[in-house]
C-alpha cells in the first residue's frame, strides 16, 4: 500500500513539474517557428508522442518513458504540445484520458457499470479530483453522463 502512495505521490509531482516547464516555456517562448520552419506542420517527435501516449491511457506513462520513445528531451516535448495544444505532455495525456471515459460512460449500462470503475481504469485515483476536472472539461458530472 505504501508503495503505491509513493507512486502516486511520485507521478504527481512529475505532472506538477511538467506543468511549470509548460508554463515557463509558455513565458519565454519567442514563437519561433517549427523545426523545418513550416508553422502548420508539427515535428515527426511530436507525432510518436502523441500515438504513444493514446496508446498508453490505461497504462502509466512517466516522463522519461515518454522521451524514450519519442526520441527527444521532455522540454523539447513540453515546447511542442505546448505550441500545438496550448499544454504540457502530461495534460495532453489527462485530457485523453478524460474523453476516453467520456466515451466509456457514455456507452455503458448505467445498471451494472460505475462511474469509480471507469475512473480507476483510466487512473484517476482520488473521485473527488477527477469529478472536478471531468465536470470542467464536459460540463457536467460523471454520473450524469452515465445516466443519459
Amino acid at each position: 500500500m505504501m508503495a503505491r502512495v509513493r507512486n502516486e505521490s511520485r507521478l504527481w509531482l512529475k505532472e506538477i513539474e511538467d506543468e511549470l516547464i509548460a508554463c515557463f516555456v509558455k513565458a519565454v517562448d519567442t514563437h519561433k517557428p517549427d523545426d523545418r520552419g513550416l508553422s502548420g506542420l508539427a515535428p515527426a517527435y511530436l507525432k510518436i508522442a502523441e500515438d504513444f501516449l493514446c496508446a498508453n491511457l490505461e497504462a502509466p506513462v512517466t516522463r522519461d518513458r515518454l522521451a524514450d520513445a519519442s526520441g527527444v528531451s521532455m522540454r523539447t516535448l513540453s515546447r511542442a504540445f505546448l505550441k500545438r495544444y496550448g499544454m504540457g505532455p502530461i495534460g495532453f495525456l489527462k485530457q485523453r484520458m478524460l474523453d476516453a471515459a467520456y466515451r466509456i460512460l457514455l456507452g455503458v449500462d448505467p445498471g451494472t457499470s460505475r462511474v469509480t470503475d471507469v475512473a480507476l481504469r483510466y487512473g484517476f485515483v482520488h473521485m473527488g479530483k477527477f469529478a472536478v476536472e471531468y465536470r470542467k472539461a464536459f460540463g457536467e458530472m460523471p454520473s450524469t453522463t452515465l445516466s443519459r
